[in-house]
């Protein structure tokens, strides 16, 4: 990203990572459970002494997170 900032600086760069790209947890491995989970959202569903429901039929938190990662290279082009 450096060299690319270097050329342009006013380039937008969103990167999509499961827990970022450095840090304790940066090279962890990762599923849609394990993404909602750490994000709280499994508290929603399903019941306390069952496992965790998933919300769709499909991955949900690459949905949510490829929204987000939009709006907020949306707002920084702002």
């Amino acid at each position: 990203m450096g060299a690319l900032a270097a050329v342009n600086e006013t380039l937008v760069h969103v990167s999509i990572t499961p827990f970022g790209e450095t840090g304790p947890k940066a090279r962890w491995e990762s599923s849609d459970l394990t993404l909602l989970a750490a994000s709280g959202a499994l508290a929603l569903t399903g019941d306390r002494d069952r496992p965790p429901v998933r919300f769709g039929p499909a991955p949900q938190a690459w949905h949510h997170a490829a929204a987000e990662a939009a709006q907020a290279a949306l707002i920084a082009l702002y």
